[in-house]
């Protein structure tokens, strides 16, 4: 299964690629709204600094491609 992690600055995108490659996934690391919107999964990597990451990710105009990909069931 091929899965997209989203990068919007904030997280150790390495620790989750290497993890979900262990369990045998291949990973995208994604940072564009049109990825996002292309893929077929997505994983949103947590911080500690909840108003930070919203910042990144509006920042980056992600809120709303996440909330689709979301409403889609991905």
């Amino acid at each position: 299964m091929k899965i997209t992690v989203i990068n919007y600055g904030l997280s150790n995108l390495l620790s989750v690629q290497r993890a979900f490659e262990h369990f045998g996934a291949e990973v995208e690391i994604a940072g564009a709204a049109a990825d996002i919107a292309a893929a077929r999964a997505l994983v949103l990597p947590g911080v500690g600094a909840f108003r930070d990451g919203m910042a990144g990710l509006q920042k980056l105009g992600l809120v709303e491609p996440i909330r689709e990909a979301a409403a889609a069931g991905r």
